[in-house]
């Protein structure tokens, strides 16, 4: 999770995540297959998560939001947020007033 939060709105790769924690690429994604996983969907549950919290906390605006949480645009925040929850933003936000 460090690594998640040295640069908020930059997304790390595969690689400078294995890297950050010392092993190969190959090896991480071994244990994340193991485990049912992928780099990509523990990236989207970690963003998520952020998400969610940030959204609830009302502090930022849905763009400062998108950026920090690496999205090039509150659109395709928006269509990832509805992929991962099945909700709009709109109706999360409504949900948690």
């Amino acid at each position: 999770p460090s690594l998640f939060l040295r640069y908020p709105h930059e997304t790390p790769s595969l690689e400078s995540a294995a890297k950050h924690i010392g092993i190969s690429t190959r090896t991480m994604k071994r244990h994340l297959q193991a485990e049912g996983m992928s780099f990509q969907k523990l990236l989207d549950e970690y963003r998520y998560g952020l998400a969610k919290k940030y959204i609830e906390s009302r502090q930022l605006t849905l763009k400062e939001i998108a950026y920090q949480l690496g999205f090039s645009g509150v659109s395709s925040f928006r269509r990832a947020f509805k992929a991962w929850s099945g909700q709009t933003l709109q109706d999360f936000r409504d949900g948690n007033s």
